[in-house]
């Protein structure tokens, strides 16, 4: 990459492979610190029944309502995950690399090892949840909702749906992620909703790297910003 237009590269540590970072592996990275712990349910152990009491009210009502499942061909339903997605952007007001387009989502359906499960009504999809998988692990990537989710409460259909999938293809853990934003605010109701399904957390590091020196110190100084606490500094304003 060093070779190409980067100016610097940021990344977030498989949690799976965490425990395995040492300082000779991570000195290398000119920024390198423990990030948000993600939430992970360890399919070993009972993670039906570690559920509360309400969490499994809600996901029988859930699944009263709709059917879940994986499909076989994830690049077919490209156009209404971009449908579903352009809500979420309009709700959040996403811009930038949140942003994504409907190619993105295309581009990402057809990674190896991606896996979608999709929910549905009688009127059709209510939304889905794209994994990727690697070995006998899964990452939870990214949600797409319906307008009618909420009401069917789609979300827990689709965690548990995640769950009975990803013990079906034989992987022993899955990662829900974290919480959004730079820091775990524990106000925040998505990282509270993926804590109810989690049976343990896995610590990750958030690492960066300078690819171009001088045109990172450029674009700090144009940014008006040498933010040590942010990476890349200029992306702070």
């Amino acid at each position: 990459m060093r070779e190409g237009d980067a100016v610097s590269l940021v990344l977030v540590t498989d949690p799976f492979a965490a425990e395995r970072c040492d300082w000779p592996t991570i000195a290398v990275w000119d920024m390198c610190r423990p990030f948000k712990p993600h939430q992970v349910v360890d399919l070993g152990r009972d993670w039906r029944g570690e559920r509360k009491k309400k969490l499994r009210y809600l996901t029988r009502r859930a699944l009263a309502a709709q059917r879940v499942g994986p499909v076989e061909n994830p690049g077919d339903y490209a156009t209404l995950l971009w449908k579903f997605y352009r809500r979420t952007i309009d709700r959040f007001g996403l811009t930038g690399i949140q942003a994504m387009s409907e190619a993105a989502i295309a581009d990402q359906l057809a990674v190896p090892g991606a896996a979608l499960i999709v929910a549905h009504d009688e009127e059709g999809p209510t939304g889905a949840m794209l994994c990727f998988d690697h070995g006998h692990t899964s990452n939870s990537h990214l949600l797409f909702l319906s307008d009618r989710a909420e009401r069917l409460g789609t979300s827990y259909a689709l965690y548990y749906g995640c769950l009975e999938a990803a013990e079906d293809r034989h992987c022993r853990l899955v990662n829900f992620g974290s919480g959004a934003g730079a820091v775990d605010d524990p106000g925040d109701g998505l990282l509270r909703f993926k804590r109810r399904w989690a049976n343990r957390e896995a610590a990750t590091w958030l690492c960066g790297a300078i690819l171009d020196r001088n045109r990172y110190t450029e674009l700090c100084r144009q940014a008006g910003t040498a933010n040590d606490d942010y990476f890349p500094a200029y992306r702070t304003t």
